[in-house]
């Protein structure tokens, strides 16, 4: 048994020594995944649940699914909350890899002594999901779920097995758990594998299926008891529209945006930009054909399916972020494969010397563009850190900011903190007395014209005096606030 146990985890060595790469990364870097206004609202409705779970005090609404805030509660019983939740995305990538390596070798039974070799350098190496493994986001965790549940969604195609039924259930369920909007990449395999299941129904097999889900949903049942349908007024459905496929430029409630190029372009990058993967356009070319020529595709082309539905869907809301495009990677490079297979066939039988020196220009090729997607991340984080500690050394009673807040208080600040974007200035009593303003004009200027932060700094300006404390990095900038004279 021991035995088994032992070259079982031999089989997936080369997924280890990534593991401790990746660890070891993030300790010479100091990066503890923090970076913007989301992971550090992570982190804070994680740590709402260890309390909630240690002392019964309420936690509150989430604005997100909470299975990612879940897992990270949990792994920080051992570790510190922060590492937990880093660890969590750490180990979700790499399982990932191991689910879509299976999804190859199950899809491409012919081709499955190259399947790891591709699952490394353009998926694990892949600079978009490489740095989501290191942040505080729940985008690693819903990616293993959606790759798990398509591996399941191929076996339950082939072996119509129960408990591989309940296993693509639970897994699915959890994926919509982690990110809402994971139902829209999974909901054509789960409409397939309904579809079989009903055509050998089994009421034993579907009462376990049904306590597998409510067991995957119970962590949002007991944080939306009273507001269940809480999803149904998520951003990303109320902002859809048709209209939005063809604009670029965005107006919303989260500032002013201007993009290159418009939705229906950005909703396809994972195929061809060098943020996934380099070779993408070579990948689509070759495999496009590969795939159209082969007899029994019927499984790749469900997927090429679900890949366009949720691109559809990214092409309707009114806003652009490339992370999104992660969740249905998996799918893209299930379309790159045989392409991958025939390339390398054709240099095992022109140039067979050279596959391994590609293979490894391939890899540095990745992990320079890794670098350079992760560098502003690694800096923002670096930034806000410094600020934060300038701001507690200056220790004001009440901090007037924007966008930094949440960074402010996870490094220790102790005052109180308005932010800028939740309140209108001109119909609140405003304190002065030890007060200051953390802002960024430049930054902010343009895309919230008009709204909330910049209306309250302008009223500020007007109606106080405002006395520069200190230039900070990235154009931030800390004022007194004073009574005009």
């Amino acid at each position: 048994m021991f035995g088994k146990i032992v070259n079982r985890l031999s089989e997936y060595k080369l997924y280890w020594l990534l593991f401790a790469l990746i660890i070891c990364f993030t300790f010479i870097t100091d990066f503890n995944g923090l970076y913007g206004q989301d992971s550090y609202e992570y982190l804070r409705f994680t740590n709402a649940l260890i309390e909630f779970a240690k002392h019964g005090i309420d936690p509150g609404k989430s604005y997100w699914p909470v299975m990612y805030q879940f897992f990270g509660a949990i792994l920080s019983i051992v570790f510190k909350t922060e590492f937990g939740l880093q660890l969590v995305s750490i180990i979700s990538l790499l399982l990932s890899g191991v689910y879509l390596e299976k999804i190859l070798k199950a899809l491409y039974k012919n081709e499955a002594q190259i399947a790891r070799w591709f699952v490394f350098v353009f998926f694990l190496f892949s600079p978009y999901p490489l740095r989501s493994s290191i942040t505080i986001m729940s985008d690693s965790l819903c990616l293993f779920f959606i790759t798990a549940s398509s591996y399941y969604f191929i076996k339950y195609a082939e072996e119509k097995r129960d408990k591989i039924f309940v296993a693509f259930i639970v897994c699915a369920t959890a994926a919509i758990c982690t990110r809402y909007v994971a139902l829209v990449v999974i909901v054509i395999p789960a409409i397939f594998v309904m579809y079989y299941f009903a055509k050998r129904f089994n009421f034993k097999v579907y009462m376990l299926a049904g306590v597998g889900i409510v067991l995957v949903l119970m962590p949002y049942i007991l944080i939306h008891k009273d507001t269940p349908l809480d999803f149904l007024h998520h951003e990303l459905l109320q902002g859809w529209s048709f209209k939005n496929i063809f604009m670029s430029n965005f107006d919303t409630a989260d500032g002013h945006a201007s993009h290159t190029f418009p939705n229906i372009a950005y909703c396809l990058f994972n195929l061809v930009h060098p943020a996934f993967c380099f070779a993408g356009i070579l990948f689509l070319i070759v495999g496009i054909k590969s795939i159209r020529n082969k007899s029994d595709s019927s499984v790749q082309w469900i997927f090429v399916a679900s890949l366009l539905l949720y691109a559809l869907f990214l092409a309707g809301i009114p806003f652009q972020n490339l992370r999104f495009l992660i969740l249905s990677f998996p799918f893209v490079l299930i379309l790159f494969f045989p392409a991958f297979s025939k390339i390398y066939h054709f240099l095992k039988k022109a140039k067979p010397m050279l596959i391994i020196p590609i293979l490894i220009l391939c890899l540095v090729i990745q992990s320079g563009l890794f670098a350079r997607v992760f560098i502003p991340f690694y800096h923002d984080n670096k930034t806000e850190k410094k600020i934060s500690n300038e701001v507690i050394k200056q220790a004001p009673a009440t901090l007037y900011t924007f966008s930094i807040d949440a960074a402010v208080r996870y490094y220790g600040f102790k005052g109180k903190i308005v932010n800028m974007w939740e309140v209108k200035l001109d119909t609140l009593p405003i304190t002065i007395e030890k007060a200051q303003v953390l802002f960024n004009q430049k930054q902010f200027k343009d895309v919230w014209m008009n709204k909330n932060p910049m209306l309250n700094w302008e009223y500020l300006k007007t109606k106080y005096q405002l006395i520069k404390v200190e230039d900070l990095p990235d154009d931030w900038e800390l004022y007194s606030i004073k009574n005009n004279p």
